[in-house]
């Protein structure tokens, strides 16, 4: 915690892990974040330990070392559970659904056809990239 660029980089680590969370593109933010949040928890249980011990020896440094390397463990604890509960609250509001499978589809379709869904998930339409067809509901996505 004395360390302030150690302190900023693991910040900002679980910054950027949180705003990958949720996104499909990025699925290990939530194991990685997972596991970030054991070690932390660990941390924090190991620290508690040391601070009584060296309670005794009334070291006033590592009494303050160990508070603040608490304190950091707690606040990026409280950052990710708050990011769980967001997460799980969006997913309650609007649930992830699938369209339903189309019988008569034409395999020779492009996305400029009419009739064709050519909205991509991520909201834009056909922009004359690569696009793929889905198999199933026949809507189409962004290649890239």
């Amino acid at each position: 915690p004395d360390d302030a660029d150690a302190k900023g980089l693991l910040e900002e680590f679980v910054r950027d892990l949180l705003l990958l969370l949720g996104r499909p593109e990025w699925p290990a933010a939530p194991l990685v974040l997972t596991l970030l949040s054991k070690l932390l928890c660990r941390r924090m249980e190991r620290k508690a330990e040391v601070a009584v011990s060296r309670r005794d020896s009334k070291d006033a440094k590592a009494e303050r070392e160990e508070q603040a390397a608490r304190l950091l463990s707690l606040d990026l604890l409280g950052q990710v559970l708050a990011a769980v509960v967001a997460q799980r609250k969006l997913h309650a509001d609007a649930p992830l659904t699938f369209p339903d499978d189309k019988d008569e589809v034409d395999e020779a379709a492009q996305p400029t056809d009419a009739g064709e869904d050519a909205t991509c998930v991520c909201g834009r339409g056909y922009d004359g990239g690569f696009m793929l067809d889905c198999d199933r509901c026949h809507r189409w996505f962004h290649g890239s």
